[in-house]
């Protein structure tokens, strides 16, 4: 697990000590402010270009194969956008862009 800057887009390790304000974690960059997330190791470079291109994200797993239930990576955006093009075993609704674990598991 990483944090990102959604501001600036720079990377902290986890351990990174941040100044809290309720739900807001402030980038320790000097001329950033910007909100600081927590994100999968796995995804993060997908969830920074999906944000630099204008897709705004709002939480994302890179999932949990030890879930006995169907395991599965998935990123929900802040706002419903239309993508067009998915490949196969991907789905959208809901603002939510989701693939099936056991889709690379078993092919």
């Amino acid at each position: 697990m990483k944090k990102l800057c959604l501001k600036c887009y720079n990377v902290y390790d986890y351990n990174v000590k941040l100044q809290i304000c309720g739900n807001y974690m402030f980038c320790p960059s000097a001329c950033c402010i910007g909100n600081v997330v927590e994100i999968d190791d796995n995804i993060i470079d997908v969830i920074i270009l999906l944000n630099q291109k204008g897709y705004k994200t709002e939480y994302c797993c890179s999932g949990h194969t030890y879930d006995i239930s169907r395991p599965r990576i998935y990123i929900k955006f802040i706002y419903p956008y239309k993508l067009d093009d998915l490949p196969n075993d991907f789905n959208y609704k809901d603002k939510t862009l989701e693939y099936f674990i056991d889709n690379i598991l078993s092919g």
